[in-house]
């Protein structure tokens, strides 16, 4: 009986699902150059930047993407992307900010920077959620949220 209720217990324990989200604004910030030409001086500012692409990647830290991501499912307010690997890979939910426009199903649209969030290395699928938030007289923008298990 003993058994047989361990094994109810660890049957209907809830998995826990790491839920990573990307910001959906970078904010202004001054940066520090490691080259700078000789004899010059200066500073260097980045814009504020709005979410323009988000992908799953597997493999080292800032590795290219090879493969263009898998189909996106379309729902009401955006899309769904749902992406399976191994235990044993490196995982990262990426985050690409002020690219020109977003472009579901296609290759990566080019930023200027990126945000690489680091998923759960146990996880073995993400489902990426992407939706797009309308606001009235204002531009749409997006947000993007990654659910692993």
């Amino acid at each position: 009986m003993r058994k047989l209720l361990l094994v109810v217990l660890v049957l209907s324990s809830p998995v826990s699902a790491e839920v990573i989200e990307c910001p959906k604004h970078l904010s202004a910030k001054e940066v520090t150059l490691s080259e700078v030409p000789s004899g010059q001086k200066g500073r260097v500012r980045l814009r504020p930047v709005s979410l323009s692409y988000a992908y799953v990647q597997i493999g080292e830290l800032y590795s290219l993407q090879v493969d263009a991501p898998p189909g996106s499912k379309k729902v009401k307010g955006g899309w769904d992307t749902a992406y399976r690997f191994t235990p044993e890979e490196t995982k990262w939910l990426v985050c690409v900010y002020g690219g020109n426009e977003w472009n579901p199903g296609k290759q990566m649209i080019a930023g200027i920077v990126e945000w690489w969030g680091s998923v759960d290395q146990k996880a073995t699928s993400c489902m990426l959620q992407v939706r797009e938030i309308k606001e009235r007289s204002l531009p749409a923008f997006y947000t993007a949220t990654a659910t692993c298990k």
